[in-house]
C-alpha cells in the first residue's frame, strides 16, 4: 500500500467546505482517486486498441506486398510454409506498431481520446 501526503488535501477539503464531515472529505478524496485510476486504465486500453488496429493494417499491407512476388515453383511451398510466413508477418507488423513509427495508433487514439472536438462550422456539408 503506498502511503502518500494526502493529509494537506484532506484537510483543504474540510476548510473549504465545513458543513463535510471528516468521513465525506475521505470518501470524496478516494473516489476522485478511483476515478483518476479508472479513466488512466481506460486510457491505456484505448492505446493499446489502436496499436493492434494499426498492426491489422500493417498485416494486410504486407500481406499485399507478398502477394505481389512473383513466385517460381523451383522450391515448392507446402501449406505449412505460407502459414508460417503469414504468422511471421503478422509479427513483424505487431512489432512495427509498437515502434510508433508509422504513427496510425497515436493519430487515432489523438482522435478517440478527445471526443468533444467539434466540426468545422465554416465546411459546408453536402
Amino acid at each position: 500500500m503506498k502511503i502518500d501526503n494526502n493529509v494537506p488535501a484532506l484537510k483543504s477539503n474540510i476548510a473549504s467546505d465545513p458543513s463535510l464531515s471528516v468521513e465525506e472529505a475521505k470518501n470524496n478524496k478516494f473516489q476522485s482517486i478511483i476515478q483518476n485510476k479508472l479513466d488512466e486504465k481506460d486510457q491505456k486500453k484505448l492505446f493499446a486498441a489502436c496499436q493492434e488496429l494499426e498492426a491489422v493494417w500493417l498485416s494486410k499491407v504486407m500481406e499485399t506486398m507478398r502477394n505481389s512476388i512473383d513466385r517460381s515453383d523451383f522450391i515448392p511451398r507446402s501449406f505449412a510454409d505460407e502459414t508460417f510466413e503469414s504468422m511471421l508477418y503478422d509479427e513483424y507488423a505487431k512489432s512495427m506498431s509498437q515502434t510508433g513509427q508509422i504513427g496510425i495508433a497515436e493519430m487515432l487514439y489523438n482522435q478517440l481520446s478527445n471526443p468533444g472536438i467539434k466540426p468545422d462550422p465554416n465546411v459546408e456539408e453536402e
